[in-house]
């Protein structure tokens, strides 16, 4: 399952999990891969590796120490059971390979920024894109998460819902953030919440909760662009903040000041990291939190704290 940063792969994977948890009477196994985090965060193959031969009762003594012998215990105590398996914010292919079971009876979940080709082309794997929430279902969501605390029901207050709703991007996470800043009573009205937030850095600065940095979209967007190689970090932040409604291949080149070719791979690497979308063949868009984060950055001395892993030579 994949999907941009904040539309609720964890929930929905682990709603999924509980639903047909009887179809795995052997268990269910979970990991956070911690793949988009703070830096040096992500866990090691081998690391979880250990902690599941541990939930299928082999002592740690027991317990190989080298990579493939773990693997290979790992599969062979799975062999004929039914368990699922669910691995949560993957980076990248190689992470996850050694945890796969070997029996077809096993079950795999794995959620991920990223579209994971590699797992498609060599596990068969099969994807799923976890879209946005529509206008509707966006407007239902913040009515859930305040109660309904004032929002009313009017003309007026459903054109600000949906307003809110599209600035948020329909992410729920940024809808959940800002339905709870909401509810405080620090607006009086849903249009004044809505106007304020019109400036993108507001709009940012609002999306986050006070004394908790992981519930933040600028930190989960940071994310995903932290993982980027320098010169597509560069892409994002030159391209990001003009492709709203949508930009081609040869206007992103003109921006970015390098050939076609060259920009089509960039804006490539962005879609397979969801920093944007791909709305027809040769056409890339993002959204306005998405172009808002991307203008800060641009914005930012340098682009950033973060700019960008170097390229490789």
């Amino acid at each position: 399952m994949i999907g941009t940063a904040g539309v609720g792969k964890t929930a929905v994977a682990l709603e999924w999990a509980h639903r047909n948890a009887s179809a795995f009477p052997d268990g269910i196994l979970f990991h956070d891969m911690r793949a988009y985090g703070p830096v040096g965060t992500a866990v090691e193959p081998h690391d979880v590796l250990a902690g599941f031969l541990h939930a299928l009762g082999v002592e740690p003594e027991r317990v190989p120490s080298g990579l493939q012998d773990r693997a290979a215990m790992y599969r062979s105590l799975l062999s004929g059971s039914r368990v699922l398996v669910v691995l949560d914010n993957v980076g990248t292919a190689e992470q996850v390979r050694t945890l796969l079971p070997g029996s077809p009876h096993c079950g795999v979940l794995v959620t991920s920024r990223h579209r994971l080709p590699g797992l498609a082309v060599r596990e068969g794997a099969v994807r799923l894109t976890l879209e946005p929430l529509s206008p509707a279902e966006s407007c239902e969501l913040l009515h859930t998460v305040t109660d309904g605390t004032d929002l009313g029901a009017g003309r007026a207050d459903q054109t600000a819902l949906l307003e809110l709703s599209r600035q948020c991007a329909y992410l729920p996470l940024a809808l959940r953030i800002a339905a709870e800043h909401y509810s405080t009573g620090q607006y009086a009205c849903l249009d004044d919440m809505v106007a304020e937030l019109s400036d993108g850095a507001a709009l940012l600065d609002l999306l986050a909760c006070t004394n908790d940095a992981t519930t933040s979209i600028r930190s989960v967007f940071s994310w995903s662009y932290q993982a980027l190689e320098k010169d597509e970090a560069r892409a994002f932040r030159v391209v990001g903040p003009h492709s709203q409604g949508g930009i081609s291949v040869r206007a992103a080149a003109d921006l970015l000041g390098v050939p076609e070719h060259v920009a089509l791979r960039q804006l490539d690497v962005l879609f397979e990291a969801q920093l944007l979308g791909r709305t027809e063949p040769g056409r890339y868009s993002t959204t306005a939190l998405l172009g808002a984060y991307a203008a800060e950055l641009a914005g930012a001395p340098d682009g950033g704290p973060d700019t960008g892993r170097p390229s490789a030579a």
